[in-house]
């Protein structure tokens, strides 16, 4: 019911300030998913860096270490810890994109169909009409 609201008030603000002709449903829908599609972003760009950093630095790094005569034990426990830090942070970037990506789908869903479903309680009479044509704001609701 929150999301109903915030999307309603967002809906209404934007028929206030264009009309109900030019008012854009994208235009809403994107003011009230906008933090969670940056913060989607944001995780992506952070997973994408972890997935370049660990095969190119990392696994070179190892690769050199492997191959040299004198080995630093300190050396090789901080390659160690570097490639299970990156792994570890790309499983925990991708994990977290997974989620925001989830609530953000169910939290549009919620607002939608609760906004749909009282604008169908407000009509007194839906016996000229199919589902099809019942309108959501200036949008026809399919």
């Amino acid at each position: 019911m929150y999301e109903a609201n915030i999307f309603r008030f967002l809906w209404e603000a934007e028929i206030a300030k264009v009309g109900l002709e030019k008012a854009s449903l994208d235009k809403v829908f994107f003011q009230f998913q906008r933090t969670r599609i940056f913060m989607d972003i944001i995780a992506n760009i952070f997973y994408a860096s972890f997935g370049i950093l660990g095969p190119t630095l990392v696994f070179h790094n190892i690769l050199q270490y492997t191959n040299k005569d004198s080995k630093d034990l300190l050396e090789g426990i901080g390659l160690c810890m570097a490639l299970f830090f990156t792994e570890f942070s790309k499983v925990v970037l991708w994990s977290l994109t997974w989620a925001i990506n989830y609530r953000t789908a169910v939290r549009a869903k919620i607002a939608v169909t609760t906004i749909a479903f009282e604008n169908l309680l407000t009509c007194k009479s839906l016996k000229h009409k199919s589902l099809s044509k019942v309108r959501f704001g200036g949008h026809i609701l399919i």
